[in-house]
């Protein structure tokens, strides 16, 4: 295994150095500029300050004593522009540079007391482009890593998690899920400009990243050494998606976009079912529930309905039943239609406006649309049990896989800059996503060639989801020039986001091939849920609404510019509360035989209506015999609710309350120190019912109050005024999420999974350990090594089970486990390897990591006699062996032209801990995707994008003995698309 790893990642890594290296021996041939910006009134250094060579790639930023430096420039005459929030933009022209020198001028603006003309320079340096972000990460006292508005848009990333799968170290999950090093969600906090947000995800304490539309951000920064002004869940990394706030001259920009996907668009044998789709923005949860009515009927409650007879006079109950059963929908069959393409929209713009020599009030505002049509067609899923020493599957299925999904939301933000270094926000969000369902699944004699001629396994799921977020944050800056120049920023929001999962249905059965023959399925017949009676139905819904609020006060140690030293204290509380329900209900066969035997159901009698068509007619099921004659029974298949036996609800509610003190201090100029502590108390309560699998109050309730200290410390050593050294470690914790401690029991039909809750966890605490050296080689540029390792007490892993015939998932400790891992990263412009080559450049990043679990002795005994496991340890579940992205782009920004090629690929991962079966393992599935882009006619641009190039299949597969099988694999197909865009 490791030799094939090594094998792949050694040759990338190696391209990686090709790439690179030659423009690191060929730098003496270029010059560059250097120097000074200063406020010509008063003389003094200008920090932040923007500079950059028009119509080039090359630019810098200014460091704390006006400082800058611009290498790597081909020789030539350039026009040279300088840029300060409330300085008058300067341009210096002719400013030549000559091969091997640096030209050192000095740059002076004034302040911008008056309206003056001014040279619009593109893009918003600070912000957005990779020069600027580059730069702060150079000044940052944290390991860092960012991406901006300005590469976003070249990668054609359509949401944050498209633009994030591009960041060194960084993948994102199932298209939502942020994964840093390769550790999973819950070790990753993800922000919105640097505050909270409240998760839709009924699955995770995570926020879904696809909910980001990518014209709404201004740069996503990802630190990975934890510093103690960041909240203490923070072991993998904390990434702070910022949108974008009030730009500095008008702006407008619309796009639109039409995709082709290989799988769905114009496939006939695209499944949807009768009132299906989620409509054009998403809004059906409502007219799709089962209603409040229908689930507290508690003559539907545990119902055996052969107990609903006429002799026991109990006509007015199995009316009752009936009733409630009229209420939901009939429709559990599936039909066949044909999508046209998939397609997007985006409109965004803002302007700002000055009211005084420092006073300006900016606004801005976007909205996305996306409808996309998704077609996963003959996936393989398989369940599989150990007996008799070997590998048995229990059923192998060929799964049709159909999916609508519509996702818009809109963006406004509000910006008032009263005074000079004094500035107040509001941001208001909301998106709202719907997906709807359609899925197949059935016994393929091919795959399953033990199974009798006459007998196929057929499962047919129909599944609806909506989420939707609000929320309102407002955020402040502001400097006391009075008393020692003391800055205070503040972040504070509340909101609210639900979910909304109505009335899912799985209707299975057995199928004769042979006479057309539908049974329902015996107790020995497979089955992904508990249950074998032909028609499930399950529901659920989520709110959860959170507040939070941080402060941070920064005090200089002294007056001095060119000395950023300062001490840091601040505040944060973050309250989150969640309300879950769910109702699930099993069809029960009441006994009467009448009009018909419900038990068969011939095919060739019902003009080819499959048996779930049919169903659900009023004279086959519910009260079909009022009169109880024959048998003396009234009810046919009859819908019993029989959500006590899963737990039908919890409440939960988290608080953090924590405070910390720290210090930045530059020793000398080529040393910072940061470290500190911070105080963090968690305060976690999870209530539900007693049901059969938590018995007790005490097992139904999971309460975690823990106070935790959580040390720092850093130190960062500028080699030279290019490279950095930076040295870390830190303690954090990791907290489990609701839904892990939850009492309850979910299910997800389409996937074939159920999950238990476990009240019992505990939080992770962690130990972390970061170096790292990395080159500036030019404005935009970097080269990059780190190593980490991380200890963690108690993480928090899922495990797979077998109960009975019966697979299900939960989350548990393990007792402690490692990581360890190194990072590679370039960008680099490949102008100083030859003329030819000015216009492009190569991004690449590799990481690769090692973790080990120690298993327990009871966890070996149990391996050995159940799976034939002889390991004493094993990989920490959700880590990946490596992480590689590359890049190869070309901008020829004088013509309007790009073009890239990007590459991805995640290595192999423990899925899931099997206890009592084989340990579940994701594999590796490369992405290659490609993007052109052409302006025209001043403000238009035309887009040609591919996606998802290679089309490879996406696995998840278990090994017993050294024979590897596959649990589930299935493709994606390919995006082609066409898009236009238009802005100023």
């Amino acid at each position: 295994m490791p030799s094939r790893i090594f094998s792949r990642l050694i040759p990338a890594v190696m391209m990686g150095l090709v790439l690179v290296l030659p423009g690191i021996l060929f730098a003496q041939r270029f010059g560059g500029v250097r120097g000074q910006v200063l406020d010509s009134d008063f003389g003094q250094p200008i920090a932040r300050a923007s500079v950059a060579l028009q119509d080039t790639p090359f630019g810098a930023m200014t460091d704390e004593a006006g400082r800058f430096t611009i290498s790597g420039v081909p020789p030539g005459v350039y026009v040279l522009t300088a840029r300060s929030s409330g300085y008058v933009p300067r341009v210096m022209p002719d400013v030549s540079v000559a091969s091997g020198l640096f030209n050192d001028i000095r740059v002076e603006t004034i302040a911008e007391v008056e309206e003056m003309e001014e040279l619009v320079v593109p893009g918003d340096l600070e912000k957005t482009s990779e020069t600027g972000l580059l730069a702060e990460r150079q000044g940052a006292t944290a390991v860092l890593d960012t991406i901006g508005a300005d590469l976003i848009s070249k990668l054609g990333a359509s949401t944050a998690g498209d633009a994030l799968k591009r960041m060194v170290g960084t993948s994102v999950v199932d298209g939502k899920y942020v994964v840093v090093r390769g550790l999973s969600d819950r070790y990753v906090n993800t922000l919105m400009n640097g505050g909270r947000l409240p998760s839709s995800d009924p699955d995770k304490r995570a926020i879904n990243v696809d909910l980001f539309p990518g014209p709404t951000l201004e740069s996503i920064n990802t630190t990975k050494t934890f510093t103690p002004d960041q909240p203490g869940d923070f072991t993998g990394g904390s990434v702070d998606i910022r949108t974008k706030q009030f730009p500095d001259k008008p702006s407008f920009g619309a796009s639109a976009t039409v995709e082709y996907n290989s799988q769905a668009t114009f496939n006939p044998d695209y499944l949807t079912y009768a009132g299906g789709g989620t409509g054009p923005f998403g809004f059906r949860a409502n007219q799709r529930e089962i209603p409040q009515s229908v689930i507290n009927n508690t003559n539907m409650q545990s119902l055996d309905p052969t107990t609903l007879n006429a002799g026991n006079n109990n006509l007015a109950k199995a009316e009752s039943v009936n009733s409630s059963m009229r209420q939901m929908s009939s429709v559990v069959g599936l039909t066949n239609s044909t999508p046209g393409p998939n397609y997007s929209f985006n409109m965004q713009g803002g302007d700002s406006v000055d009211y005084g020599p420092e006073q300006k009030i900016g606004t801005f505002g976007a909205f996305s649309y996306r409808h996309k049509n998704i077609y996963n067609p003959e996936t393989t899923r398989g369940n599989y049990s150990v007996q008799a020493g070997g590998l048995k599957p229990d059923i192998l299925l060929s799964d049709n896989k159909a999916s609508e999904d519509v996702l818009w939301g809109g963006l406004v933000n509000f910006a008032v800059q009263p005074e000079k270094d004094q500035r107040v926000a509001i941001n208001v969000i909301f998106n709202q996503q719907a997906t709807d369902t359609a899925d197949f699944q059935y016994s393929d004699k091919a795959l399953n060639p033990s199974l009798p001629a006459d007998k196929q396994f057929q499962y047919t799921t129909i599944q609806y989801s909506e989420r939707q977020l609000g929320y309102v944050q407002l955020n402040g800056n502001h400097k006391i020039d009075t008393f020692r120049e003391i800055e205070i920023d503040w972040v504070g929001g509340f909101g609210q986001a639900q979910l909304n999962e109505p009335d899912q249905r799985l209707f299975q059965n057995a199928y004769n091939p042979i006479t057309g023959d539908y049974t329902p399925l015996e107790p020995g017949d497979p089955s992904f849920t508990a249950s074998k009676r032909p028609l499930q139905r399950y529901q659920r819904q989520l709110t959860e609404g959170e507040y939070n609020a941080i402060a941070n006060v920064s005090v200089p140690y002294f007056e001095e510019k060119d000395n950023p030293s300062k001490f840091k204290t601040g505040f944060y509380i973050d309250t989150t509360q969640r309300d879950y329900n769910q109702a699930s209900f099993v069809y029960e066969y009441g006994g009467t035989d009448y009009p018909q035997d419900y038990r068969n159901y011939n095919q060739a009698e019902a003009d080819g209506q499959n048996w779930n068509d049919v169903f659900l007619n009023e004279n086959r099921s519910g009260l079909v015999n009022p009169t109880g004659q024959g048998n003396g029974q009234f009810m046919s298949w009859t819908a019993s609710n029989n959500s006590a036996g899963l737990g039908n609800y919890y409440n939960a509610y988290q608080q953090v309350l924590a405070s910390y003190v720290m210090t930045d201090f530059r020793l000398f100029p080529q040393l910072t120190f940061t470290g500190g502590t911070r105080f963090e108390n968690t305060n976690i309560q999870v209530e539900g019912p007693t049901s059969t699998l938590f018995p007790t109050p005490a097992d139904a309730t999971a309460d975690i109050q823990e106070l935790d200290l959580l040390p720092a410390a850093a130190a960062t050593f500028q080699i030279m005024p290019e490279m950095n050294l930076r040295l870390a470690w830190s303690q954090t914790i990791a907290r489990p999420s609701f839904k892990e401690m939850g009492p309850v029991v979910t299910q997800d039909f389409s996937d074939a999974t159920i999950f238990v809750g476990n009240p019992q966890l505990k939080l992770s605490h962690i130990n972390n350990y970061d170096v790292r050296i990395e080159y500036f080689p030019r404005g935009g540029e970097v080269i990059a090594v780190s190593g980490f390792y991380k200890s963690i007490k108690a993480p928090i892993e899922q495990s797979i089970f077998q109960l009975g015939d019966t697979q299900f998932y939960q989350y548990q400790n393990n007792q402690n486990g490692t990581l360890w891992g190194a990072e590679f990263e370039a960008r680099k412009r490949l102008d100083q390897c030859h003329e030819y080559l000015k216009n492009f450049s190569v991004n690449f990043n590799a990481t690769y990591v090692q973790s080990e679990v120690p298993l327990s002795a009871e966890q070996q005994q149990v391996a050995r006699t159940r799976v034939g496991n002889y390991a004493t340890t094993r990989p920490l579940q959700g880590q990946p062996l490596y992480i590689i992205n590359a890049g190869l782009s070309y901008d020829d920004q004088p013509n309007g032209f790009f073009a890239g090629l990007f590459y991805n690929v995640t290595g192999p991962y423990l899925y899931a801990v099997g206890y009592d079966l084989p340990d579940i393992y994701e594999q590796p599935a490369p992405s290659l995707d490609f993007n052109l882009t052409q302006e025209f006619a001043d403000h238009w641009a035309f887009t040609f994008r591919g996606k998802n190039l290679l089309n490879p299949i996406f696995r998840q597969t278990i090994t017993y003995q050294g024979n590897e099988v596959d649990y589930l694999a299935y493709t994606k197909g390919y995006d082609v698309s066409l898009g236009l865009k238009y802005g100023f």
